[in-house]
Order: structure tokens, then C-alpha cells, then sequence
């Protein structure tokens, strides 16, 4: 009889003792950023804020409220209205999207490496009683991180080991460690058009919208799902990833969940 899994599905707080803020943090960080560097989004933001109070915007509200704004002219156009007094507003929403992808891509690449690493590695143990399925909703790569230093073999549904310079999905999940990132992650792409699914571990962020990773004639879309309702959560890899969380759940007797918000 094979064993049974040990599970893990961790939430925002698994990675916030490394660095990595929560949803309420990331935004604060994010609109610190934007006064920085790019002021000229800030009245949009002011404008979200109003709706929802300064005190309690955060991340996911933002990325709701943009979703919103970026999907106006389509609605608009099927009801048969004219878009171009709000062409100027989308357009400044589509740079923030871009912006606010570029920020998180770079700060979830900065993490507190040998903390992580000293708290987390024994984690990785679990594997001698059975397959360790670590299920997460975190874009960043800490976990990716402690277990290539620990030696550990680590299986995310690429068909190369975690640190290559590119790897294509394959959906096998057969290693000591089996990390299933349901959101999506900051080092995962899709091809645009074809559909084609990559981790690309380029180790850096695209400063704006205006800015494409192309691979061919293809241009690769960053693969991560937002924190709201979205079409994309329905296909690939979303779908598989969610159906090895079932299978596993449905085979283990303990589950061990850490989550966060805020």
C-alpha cells in the first residue's frame, strides 16, 4: 500500500516572517513605489481609495477595481457606446497593471534567503513518511529556494528542476517534494498566442506594460492569478493544480493549512 501524503497548503503568512508582505503591506509598499517613480498613476489610486477608504484599500482591492476598469471598453463596446471619453482612464489603468505586476515580480524575489532556509528545512523531512505536497497561493519563491539549497528534490509540474534557465509544463508531480503553486507564480509565462506553459527563471522584473518577454514570434504573458473572480482561473495550469489539491486531500488523514490575510 503506498503512503499516505503528508499536506501543506500555506497562505500569505507562510512567507510574511520572510519579508514577503501580506495584502495590506503590498499595497502600502506598492503605492510608496508609485509616488517614487511613477506619480502620474497616483490619481487613479486616489480615486480607488475614495471608494474604499485609505485605511482599508490593499492589494487585492486595487487589482478588483483595475480588473473593473480594464474590462469597460469591451462591456461598452457590445452595448454599442462610445469608449473614447474613457480611453485616457483605461490606458492609465493598463500602465498601473503593468506597474503593479513589475513591483510584485521584483519583490518577491527579495526574501530573508538563510532565515528561510534554517526555519524551513526540516519542512522538507516530512518526505521520508511519504510524497510532501506543499499546496500554496504565494506568487514568491522562498519555498522553491530552501529546498534547492537543502538538496531536496522538488517537482512543480515543469519538466526541468526548479533553477533552470527554462522549463515547459508537463503536470508531472513524481519528486520527494511536490509544490503545486495554485496562483500561479512570479517565474511562470504562457505563450500569447499557442497557450504554452513555461517557468522562465530570468531572476528580474519588466519595468511596464510596455515592456514583452517574446519568445519566437510569441510573446510570454506572466502567469499569475489575481486575487479576484477571473476567466483564467478556469484553464490551464489553474485547473490541474486544483485537481492535484482534491486528489490529495482525498488520500491524506491530516491536513495542515497556514493562512493569512491582511
Amino acid at each position: 500500500m503506498a503512503p499516505n501524503p503528508v499536506v501543506f497548503l500555506l497562505g500569505a503568512g507562510a512567507s510574511y516572517p520572510y519579508g514577503i508582505p501580506m495584502m495590506r503591506g503590498f499595497y502600502q509598499e506598492f503605492r510608496a513605489h508609485l509616488v517614487r517613480r511613477h506619480p502620474e498613476a497616483l490619481p487613479l489610486v486616489e480615486r480607488f481609495e475614495e471608494k474604499v477608504g485609505r485605511d482599508d484599500a490593499d492589494l487585492e482591492t486595487l487589482l478588483g477595481h483595475l480588473q473593473l476598469v480594464l474590462g469597460l471598453p469591451a462591456g461598452l463596446e457590445v452595448l454599442g457606446a462610445e469608449t473614447r471619453e474613457l480611453d485616457s482612464q483605461v490606458q492609465l489603468a493598463r500602465e498601473l497593471q503593468g506597474y503593479l505586476d513589475a513591483f510584485i515580480v521584483d519583490r518577491c524575489q527579495h526574501f530573508e534567503r538563510e532565515r528561510a532556509f534554517v526555519e524551513l528545512q526540516s519542512l522538507f523531512r516530512l518526505c521520508r513518511h511519504g510524497p510532501l505536497w506543499i499546496f500554496t497561493t504565494n506568487y514568491d519563491l522562498v519555498i522553491e529556494y530552501v529546498c534547492e539549497r537543502a538538496g531536496t528534490r522538488l517537482t512543480d509540474g515543469f519538466d526541468a528542476p526548479t533553477g533552470s534557465p527554462l522549463a515547459n509544463w508537463n503536470g508531472v508531480f513524481d519528486g520527494d517534494v511536490r509544490l503545486a503553486k495554485l496562483h500561479g507564480s512570479v517565474n511562470w509565462f504562457e505563450d500569447d498566442p499557442g497557450g504554452g506553459l513555461h517557468r522562465l527563471d530570468r531572476g528580474y522584473a519588466l519595468p511596464t506594460y510596455e515592456f514583452r518577454l517574446t519568445r519566437g514570434r510569441q510573446t510570454l504573458k506572466p502567469l499569475m492569478i489575481i486575487p479576484t473572480l477571473q476567466k483564467d482561473a478556469l484553464g490551464r495550469p489553474y485547473v490541474q493544480l486544483a485537481t492535484q489539491l482534491w486528489g490529495a486531500l482525498r488520500q491524506t488523514r491530516r491536513h495542515l493549512i497556514n493562512a493569512a490575510g491582511g
